[in-house]
């Protein structure tokens, strides 16, 4: 990652977590005092704070700030944090000595090994990563600080980071945390316990400083398994004494007036505490387990026994998550741990699964009744198990690929954070990439995760979503970011372009139709269902230009979303296309009756015009409903036959059918249709001929005018209202990719506003091939008098 963006970041975070937990109404002087770059802006930074009297309780909130890059690589965040820190406390440390005589300030090699002791940890899978973040931690004491002489003379100069830069794999733990346990269990350790872990910590700090005479590292590696395996033991010992306390319960009894001995409870309570207790001995026997791994494995991670100290009673998580996870697709996705062997395709999906299940044990109440999707990168699982180790009051930083803004996979992490979290910046720069052309990414600032919010609390929170138009190193200012805080609309400047929305406008915006959709021909689909689809925050709130947001905020009661005007749905899935599709060679093979076949759209590549007679489909489709008995005697029966002997009809599309050769009643295709993936040609296909759509092109069936909706449909306004919020392909040409959601939500003119001119353009168009490039399509003048109609429709000016 580059420097100048994690300065960012850092810079972000810091300013963000100072105001969780000191009060958001200094936030505007805590951006001056961490922004402040030099001399001048620092002095009247500190100028203010001291009119506020916030050094002291500054001081030490940054004294024992607690941050992690949970893929930390070489350092390049622990080492920018450093930094930052370093300049901000050694001038809270001046102000705070000059002004009450409380000592003097550390020196620069004091202080900066102060903060990598107290506050950075950092965890990386390869061993190599490690080191080299240990080395650059060491570098910035030795080669960026004056080292007092004693220091040189009487021990070692260098501070021990085997506890502070792990090992492992962050996102898979082989135990639960004991510290989530306790919290769920409202149980509190024995006095023993922390005793103990208030002496390991110690000892850490002590190990840290060189303060011992022995390698420690054997005896803190055991001591950290010890005191974990403690606590699982003291977690067994509550479910022991809760399960004998509900057994006594259940069993007590009494005489009754006949002197008869009989249940102080009801049959029901009773049947309810033994549930209870089979519950309580299965989470024994679990505990029990882990207890019994703990002991008899040493070499593991997991987060609160290797970073215990930061999982203690009153901290409870981290202040800051911050860093650049790896971005891992997810037919690539396997256990880092296991490089050396390579893994098949079981190993992979297993090693997913298990990536899902830490996510659903973090948040148990969230993912009751929802997954991950199967295709999400790796990258996602690294949002999820970021949040959940941070403290209430905690700030979270990533720099990640954007993809999550727009694609599939990323609707279920939009949806979480707007439920769970504040959405406080969602950043992008137009005109400087951080890693390379091909790789897309925005910076993102959360709050820490708060589940089971109602509604009318998450809802009302606002997202920030900023496109910069100036490099990072331009805008690194403490004027721009208290700027976008207090904007609350939209608002394009010099330096960056910024849409302001709340939570549930954005919950709204991404309630479309779910189905379960594949490239695989052959792939079985669900029914579909109006849940949260996800929408396309990268196109729409980052990249859209300022045209489009003008139309929608002064003329947005002159347009509706197509859905409301049409129905659109996927053209036909069949289930077992290698059965249902058949060329000019397959009929002439099988002989297969002219009344069962019926022509079908494969691509927009077989057709030039808008009403295209569509001589040039030459593909088909079996398409047949009688029973057997009737087709005795056809070659069509003869081809059922053939595709039952390869198992078609038992492919569960298929099975649940009856016959299961039928696709359904639909006499003839969609009157208008439109294509899933858009280049620079476009048009909507008025059908008249009825021919079927294939699932990779949508029917789209009006409920009033087919002429009259088509008419906006094959509007130049119309594509930029699909194209902006469409994912963006670059193959051989560039292309957009269109989900169904996005033609369903896509605003259009509304057809009753459509007048005789723009019908007389759109049939000369219609009856004309659409050029190939657009270009060439915008300087046709049936295309230019229908657009230049639908703009003075719309009341916009010719500049528009």
């Amino acid at each position: 990652t580059q420097r100048i963006e994690i300065d960012l970041m850092v810079r972000l975070s810091i300013v963000d977590n100072l105001a969780n937990n000191l009060g958001s109404q200094y936030k505007n002087v805590f951006y001056e005092y961490v922004f402040a770059m030099d001399s001048a802006e620092k002095a009247e930074a500190d100028k203010q704070i001291s009119e506020l009297n916030l050094w002291n309780e500054i001081l030490a909130h940054l004294k024992g700030i607690a941050i992690v890059d949970p893929a930390c690589g070489s350092g390049a965040f622990l080492v920018g944090m450093l930094l930052v820190l370093d300049d901000l406390i050694e001038r809270a440390e001046t102000v705070v000595c000059n002004t009450q005589v409380s000592g003097k300030p550390q020196s620069s090699y004091q202080r900066r090994k102060q903060i990598i002791c107290n506050s950075l940890f950092g965890v990386d899978v390869m061993q190599w990563a490690v080191e080299i973040a240990e080395l650059r931690l060491w570098l910035q004491l030795v080669i960026e600080t004056d080292i007092p002489l004693a220091e040189l003379r009487n021990k070692p100069l260098l501070p021990k980071l085997t506890f502070k830069i792990r090992r492992g794999d962050s996102l898979v733990q082989p135990v639960p945390s004991i510290y989530e346990v306790v919290r769920n269990l409202s149980f509190r350790f024995s006095q023993s316990f922390i005793v103990k872990r208030n002496q390991l910590e110690k000892e850490k700090t002590k190990f840290f400083n060189n303060e011992t005479t022995i390698d420690m590292v054997g005896h803190l590696e055991t001591a950290e398994i010890n005191l974990y395996r403690q606590g699982f033991d003291e977690i067994a010992k509550e479910f022991k004494e809760r399960i004998f306390i509900k057994n006594k319960s259940a069993n007590e009894s009494m005489l009754n007036a006949l002197g008869e001995t009989e249940h102080t409870l009801s049959a029901e309570k009773r049947k309810q505490i033994q549930a209870e207790i089979v519950k309580d001995e299965k989470s024994l026997l679990e505990y029990n387990k882990h207890r019994d791994y703990v002991f008899q494995h040493k070499g593991f991670f997991t987060w609160d026994k290797d970073f215990s100290e930061v999982f203690q009673k009153g901290k409870d998580g981290f202040d800051i998550v911050i860093g650049n996870p790896p971005y891992v697709r997810q037919e690539k996705i396997a256990d880092p741990l296991a490089l050396e062997a390579v893994q098949n395709a079981e190993e992979k999906k297993a090693y997913k699964q298990i990536l899902a299940n830490e996510v659903y044990v973090k948040f148990p109440d969230y993912f009751a009744n929802t997954k991950i999707p199967g295709r999400s990168d790796l990258y996602i699982y690294f949002y999820y198990i970021g949040l959940s180790l941070m403290n209430p009051n905690g700030s979270f930083c990533y720099i990640t690929s954007n993809s999550w803004l727009d694609v599939g996979y990323g609707a279920g992490l939009q949806e979480f954070l707007l439920k769970c979290c504040n959405i406080k910046y969602i950043i992008d720069n137009q005109v400087k990439r951080s890693f390379s052309a091909s790789v897309n990414t925005i910076i993102v600032l959360l709050s820490s995760p708060k589940i089971n919010l109602k509604e009318n609390t998450w809802g009302e929170r606002v997202a920030r979503f900023v496109n910069f138009t100036l490099p990072y190193e331009e805008i690194i200012s403490a004027v721009i970011f208290s700027e976008l805080d207090e904007t609350v609309s939209r608002k394009t400047t010099e330096e960056y372009k910024v849409v302001v929305m709340h939570h549930r406008e954005l919950m709204s915006s991404g309630i479309g139709l779910s189905t379960i959709d594949n490239e695989d021909d052959d792939t079985d689909f669900d029914e579909p269902e109006r849940k949260y689809v996800g929408d396309k925050w990268g196109g729409k709130f980052l990249r859209a230009p300022d045209i489009y947001w003008k139309i929608i905020e002064h003329r947005g009661n002159w347009l509706s979303p197509l859905k409301n005007n049409a129905e659109v749905k996927y053209g036909l899935k069949t289930g077992a296309n290698k059965f249902f599709y058949l060329n000019e060679r397959d009929i002439k093979q099988w002989g297969v009756e002219k009344e069962y076949l019926k022509r079908v759209i494969f691509s927009f590549k077989e057709l030039s015009r808008i009403k295209d007679d569509c001589s040039r489909v030459n593909n088909y489709i079996f398409f047949c409903h009688k029973d057997k008995p009737i087709l005795r005697g056809t070659n069509a029966l003869e081809y059922i036959k053939w595709g039952e002997s390869q198992g078609f009809d038992e492919r569960r599309t298929c099975a649940i059918r009856n016959p299961w050769y039928s696709i359904g009643s639909t006499k003839i295709g969609a009157p208008l249709v439109f294509t899933s993936k858009v280049g620079e040609r476009f048009f909507v296909l008025e059908n008249s001929s009825g021919i079927f759509e294939d699932k990779k092109l949508y029917g789209i069936r009006p409920s009033g005018s087919i002429e009259d909706l088509n008419v906006v449909l094959n509007s130049t306004i119309f594509r930029l209202f699909f194209e902006v919020p469409s994912r963006q392909l670059t193959g051989a040409q560039t292309l957009s990719d269109i989900d169904v959601c996005v033609i369903e939500n896509a605003l259009i003119l509304h057809p009753q506003y459509v007048n005789e001119k723009m019908r007389v353009a759109y049939r000369s168009m219609a009856e004309r091939a659409i050029c190939n490039r657009i270009d060439d399509e915008l300087k046709m003048e049936d295309r230019i008098i229908l657009d230049n109609e639908i703009i003075k429709v719309l009341g916009l000016a010719e500049s528009d």
